[in-house]
């Protein structure tokens, strides 16, 4: 299943990228696996050659966690929306 939205943050998002940065990507996406399972996923899927950070929530956890993590705010503030829509 497509994910609902994909935004980037770190580094490549905020523009200060060095040649060892990886790749940290928030996705949304509608599942019920568990959070491992999610990343796992994600990760079998990309085959990337470089290194990627990936973080899946499902839209209700999209709505809760910025609330109650800053760290999640932050993403949903200062990342860039590459995919889709909130």
């Amino acid at each position: 299943m497509k994910p609902q939205a994909i935004i980037l943050f770190g580094s490549a998002a905020w523009g200060k990228p060095h040649k060892d940065s990886d790749l940290d990507v928030l996705m949304i996406k509608n599942t019920n696996k568990s959070f491992t399972d999610r990343v796992a996923d994600v990760h079998l899927k990309l085959r990337t050659h470089f290194p990627v950070d990936v973080i899946v929530l499902t839209p209700k956890e999209a709505k809760k966690l910025p609330k109650e993590n800053s760290f999640i705010k932050q993403i949903f503030e200062e990342g860039k929306l590459i995919y889709g829509g909130l």
